[in-house]
């Protein structure tokens, strides 16, 4: 048996609240890096983590918890997930985008330019819906795999005992 299997198998046995922590630990992770970016494509040069910087990152980890809890984005089984998990993150990111943009967009927070309320839900979007594409293809990947050994087969005219 090698790595990949065993590492798949392993995250498959996950309880299902251990998966949704870690759904939420790599969307927190990915707002504080879509904020990072934001800012050095805003500002063309990495700032330091303090003061303003950090306000963001918070606002926009508890934003986006918060409304991706509400959207049902957790409720959701990713390897099952079809092109319709692009739809639920982008009405989910929209919501947020706006809220975030009324925060420092017109609320204006000093240190932090009005751009970056436009920038950082474009690219919260696009890193969320492509952690949650890439997991389904490696976890729909493995389960097509695992099912591929077994034989389709049709039962006819046994009853219950052929319902059961």
């Amino acid at each position: 048996m090698n790595f990949n299997k065993k590492f798949l198998e392993a995250i498959e046995r996950i309880p299902r609240p251990g998966k949704i922590m870690i759904a939420i630990i790599c969307d927190l992770s990915l707002c504080f890096v879509s904020v990072i970016i934001a800012f050095y494509l805003r500002l063309d040069q990495l700032v330091p983590l303090k003061g303003p910087i950090l306000n963001a990152i918070w606002v926009s980890g508890l934003l986006a918890l918060t409304i991706f809890w509400l959207t049902d984005l957790y409720r959701t089984i990713f390897r099952y997930s079809g092109s319709g998990i692009v739809f639920s993150v982008a009405i989910a990111v929209i919501i947020f985008g706006l809220l975030y943009f009324c925060v420092f967009g017109f609320y204006r927070v000093q240190g932090v330019p009005r751009s970056i309320g436009i920038l950082q839900p474009m690219l919260l979007f696009f890193a969320v819906s492509s952690s949650r594409l890439l997991v389904k293809f490696i976890l729909g990947t493995s389960i097509s795999k695992k099912n591929k050994s077994t034989k389709t087969t049709l039962i006819y005219g046994a009853g219950s005992a052929g319902r059961q």
